[in-house]
């Protein structure tokens, strides 16, 4: 529906970032006003809506939504709620970053406070949590580049202990890391679990793939 667009970009935003969002705005107000084609399979987006509830018994049968208003920029619920029938339901939205010990956090954009990705001394921070949740998979890259840079330049003048000094600090900090070799296990099992016609049966569990490497 094109009355659920805004008329412009709103907020403090990057050059960069608002520049997007007009992209993005002036994309969907174009896809709004075209008119309907009569074809079998189309695309419909609600906006200002959040999913309460999956309506069904053994399997999807629909999904219940409430209605929302932005406030200070935030989604708030307004009360009032719809139901779309669907069979399938695929959980692809809502981003919350989540609060980090002695880490500060701009609550209205949810993200790190950071000087180009650099957080604190030896702390980094990459991607959404840099810039917000905006951009593709691909938009992340040259986020993880600039990190990795930052790293090795800061890392350059100190000592390099090296691999047994970062496994030393995961045992002295409790983590279970993965190893190379305890891939090829993972990656071995994936492939022998496979059904028939399927490449691989993924793990989904971080649970069942260190059962894996324990047995």
């Amino acid at each position: 529906d094109p009355t659920d667009l805004p008329g412009g970009v709103t907020g403090e935003w990057s050059d960069r970032d608002r520049r997007l969002r007009k992209k993005n705005l002036a994309t969907l107000q174009q896809l709004a006003a075209m008119p309907e084609t009569g074809k079998q399979k189309s695309v419909h987006f609600a906006f200002y809506a959040k999913p309460v509830e999956i309506l069904g018994g053994n399997r999807v049968e629909g999904i219940r939504l409430e209605k929302t208003v932005l406030r200070n920029g935030r989604a708030e619920g307004t009360g009032s709620y719809f139901e779309i029938e669907c069979g399938l339901v695929i959980p692809a939205i809502g981003y919350v970053l989540q609060p980090l010990k002695d880490v500060e956090i701009d609550e209205e954009r949810g993200t790190i406070g950071n000087d180009n990705g650099r957080v604190a001394p030896g702390l980094y921070v990459a991607g959404w949590a840099r810039r917000g949740p905006t951009g593709v998979i691909g938009t992340n890259k040259p986020d993880g580049v600039n990190a990795a840079k930052q790293i090795l330049e800061d890392a350059a003048p100190g000592e390099k202990p090296g691999r047994a000094s970062l496994e030393a600090t995961l045992r002295h900090c409790g983590v279970r890391w993965v190893s190379y070799a305890d891939w090829q296990r993972i990656n071995e099992a994936e492939i022998a679990n496979a059904a028939p016609g399927s490449p691989r049966e993924k793990f989904v569990t971080i649970e069942e793939m260190l059962d894996l490497l324990v047995n």
